[in-house]
């Protein structure tokens, strides 16, 4: 199993999250299966630089007796009983270890983890997280930072159980099916945002995103629907995927506006706006969203480039695409520079994960070359990209030979363009 590009993209947001915290957070993580929760947690604690002795991942019972299997399946009232006293005992036994886990022996600012994902736990888990509920004070009280992994089949569970504490997260992460997939196992593992939004969430719907769309459309208003600006910046992309483009472009103004010495989600919700306005065919306003977003990513990869320095070169990406198709192909091509340099550097330091990205830029930088009438510019361009993409099409043909087929078309464009009519046809 490994995350995509759009799983990995939730979860780097929750990091960033974890890692500027220095007291409570909530943060619930629902997840489609056990496996994706497993891979969250690994990509969560790596993307977050929680150190191994400052995470602490609850212990569950070994064995967990399903309830509503074992009662049904007991061939007798005796044995039927007996299921009963060893799940009581269980539940017994885990509360008691949380409590002793998560209000004794954890230090204030560690991250307390329970995995709730497998389905050998569902016996215990509604309970566990009623339980977290009534103690939401007093984890607020020690400063945890306490981290659920949920299934997505109990979400009304959760939402049930939890009303309390669900009131009170800093970030809920909602992985889909789309967002975690099974892969072959030397697949490489690509940490790079893709330059339109991730499209993060699945088309079936989801109770807590309907839930808070529906309190959207009810109100238009972040505070009365209870929306938090990462929770807003989700359902963007939801609309986003189902080409509601107005109602993205007013919740990303709704961020804007309510969070306005934010920059963190200011340069995403300026981001999503661009996107939404560009879709729309209003040229205009997505640049000026587009180059609003590359200005507060810039202010923010300064302070932090390791985390901003990626978001960074993809605005500096879509900025371009709407400069080229309002005319400036100037500015364009100067914005497409800037990106590449970004993603070059990037590329150095870890080729496996920024070396698409690193193509991708290039191709882009081509197309820009050529339309400003430097062909022989934009075929050297196009070279080095075709490079990049026949390389990782040997290692992986099924990710990238589409991508390697639309680099040598490009390519033949620009040799038909210099007059190489014979390596064009090639």
């Amino acid at each position: 199993m490994a995350l995509t590009l759009p799983g990995i993209a939730k979860l780097r947001n929750a990091a960033l999250v974890l890692r500027e915290t220095t007291g409570y957070a909530y943060l619930p993580i629902i997840v489609p299966h056990e496996e994706a929760g497993r891979d969250a947690l690994l990509e969560l604690q790596r993307a977050s630089a929680v150190p191994d002795d400052q995470w602490h991942q609850a212990e569950w019972p070994k064995s967990v007796v399903s309830a509503d299997r074992s009662l049904a399946q007991a061939t007798s009232e005796a044995h039927a009983e007996q299921q009963r006293k060893t799940l009581e005992v269980q539940r017994k036994a885990l509360l008691q270890s949380f409590d002793t886990q998560l209000l004794q022996h954890a230090h204030a600012g560690h991250a307390l983890v329970l995995d709730a994902s497998p389905s050998t736990r569902h016996a215990l888990a509604e309970e566990v997280v009623v339980y977290l509920n009534q103690r939401r004070e007093q984890l607020r009280l020690h400063k945890r930072r306490l981290i659920l992994v949920w299934p997505a089949a109990l979400s009304d569970a959760l939402l049930g159980g939890a009303p309390d504490l669900w009131s009170q997260r800093v970030l809920s992460v909602v992985l889909a099916d789309e967002d975690a997939m099974v892969t072959p196992s030397n697949r490489t593992h690509r940490e790079a945002v893709p330059m339109l939004p991730s499209r993060v969430i699945s088309r079936r719907a989801n109770p807590i995103i309907e839930a808070q769309l529906a309190q959207w459309f009810a109100t238009h208003d972040l505070r009365r629907a209870n929306l938090s600006g990462e929770d807003a910046l989700t359902l963007a992309e939801v609309l986003y995927e189902r080409h509601d483009f107005v109602e993205v472009q007013l919740l990303a103004e709704a961020v804007d506006r309510a969070y306005s010495h934010d920059d963190h989600l200011r340069s995403a919700g300026k981001l999503r706006h661009s996107l939404a306005m560009h879709s729309q065919g209003q040229l205009a306003q997505a640049v000026e969203s587009g180059g609003a977003a590359v200005e507060m990513f810039r202010r923010l990869s300064r302070a932090s480039p390791a985390v901003y320095e990626p978001d960074l070169a993809m605005s500096l990406n879509n900025l371009a695409n709407f400069q080229s198709e309002s005319g400036d192909r100037a500015g364009a091509l100067a914005i497409a520079l800037e990106a590449l340099n970004i993603r070059r550097r990037l590329s150095k330091v870890n080729p496996a994960i920024y070396e698409p990205d690193l193509a991708m830029s290039l191709n882009n930088l081509a197309a820009f070359q050529s339309e400003t009438g430097d062909h022989a510019g934009a075929l050297a361009t196009a070279l080095d990209a075709v490079e990049i993409y026949r390389r990782l099409a040997k290692a992986d043909p099924a990710a990238y030979e589409p991508d390697f087929a639309g680099s040598l078309n490009n390519l033949a464009s620009f040799q038909r363009q210099t007059g190489d009519r014979a390596g064009a046809l090639a």
